[in-house]
């Protein structure tokens, strides 16, 4: 048995092509590279349709059709090919990344060097449609080399997708704002004052550290509280992203400058990572998404 995983890269500055389709073993020890999906500039960032076999891709760029932003793209999905859908501006520059809504009508992007956010309407056929509504951050603060402005980096939808809540590295805020079925984003805000998440299992947080280029495993105690039990390095250099395999037997990560993917097994019961030895190679990889 197999499954199929999707790295998306940085194209800009180096060897990547665009984004690289794998065959994996469900032992994680044989890597088949199945496609490569040229000409996507800059794929950072991908997530998949609820329902359809659509990809979507966020163009992280500044200058998407001569305009200061960037774009998303859409791509249908069998068996490891992308083919091509269509592409929106993402109304913001530099989009680093997706979330889309449980019914797959809505997509929202995160302009990081926009310091906006932007939803897109998503047709029946999963392509992409106009922006709905852009809210952009303004604020700053304490590093002036990267806190200059706001830098919105991430939102997650509360569960029943009535919120979503936005990473801001730029002013070093968590916020909340209200999203209706639509996609429509309230002009009123709110902080988040805790977050908390883990792996499925709920007793374990992990995370890597860029520079010290780790991997870190931690303990939730029954208040919340992380405690620190493992650190392992990543094998390479800047780990961009990590994710789980689906039976959360594995943990990928992604090392941007070494231009490797190396794999950690995870034990079930302690939450522990053991190195497998295995890695291969991906120019740039920034993103890892497995279907």
């Amino acid at each position: 048995m197999s499954f199929d995983l999707l790295v998306g890269t940085y194209t800009r500055g180096t060897d990547s092509k665009g984004i690289y389709s794998y065959s994996v073993t469900d032992d994680c020890d044989s890597f088949n590279l199945v496609a490569i999906t040229e000409g996507v500039d800059n794929p950072s960032f991908l997530v998949a349709h609820p329902t359809l076999d659509v990809i979507y891709a966020a163009n992280e760029v500044s200058d998407f059709s001569a305009a200061p932003s960037g774009a998303v793209s859409a791509f249908s999905y069998r068996k490891g090919f992308l083919s091509f859908i269509n592409q929106q501006s993402s109304s913001g520059a530099n989009p680093c990344h997706l979330t889309i809504d449980a019914n797959g009508r809505y997509l929202v992007v995160s302009n990081y060097s926009g310091g906006s956010l932007s939803s897109l309407a998503l047709s029946d056929t999963g392509a992409i449609g106009s922006t709905i509504c852009t809210l952009e951050h303004r604020g700053s603060s304490i590093d002036p080399t990267r806190q200059e402005r706001a830098h919105i980096h991430s939102s997650t939808l509360s569960p029943q997708g009535r919120n979503i809540f936005i990473a801001d590295l730029g002013m070093d805020q968590l916020v909340s704002y209200p999203i209706d079925h639509r996609g429509e984003l309230a002009k009123q805000s709110g902080h988040v004052s805790q977050v908390r998440s883990g792996a499925a299992d709920g007793q374990y947080l992990y995370a890597t550290n860029r520079g010290h280029d780790s991997v870190s495993v931690y303990l939730l105690r029954a208040d919340g509280r992380p405690e620190m039990i493992q650190n392992l390095p990543t094998g390479g250099k800047h780990p961009r992203h990590f994710a789980f395999t689906k039976d959360q037997q594995f943990l990928y990560v992604a090392n941007r400058d070494t231009n490797n993917v190396v794999i950690f097994r995870r034990d079930s019961q302690t939450g522990l990572l053991d190195e497998t030895g295995y890695e291969f190679s991906v120019p740039a990889p920034v993103y890892l998404l497995f279907l």
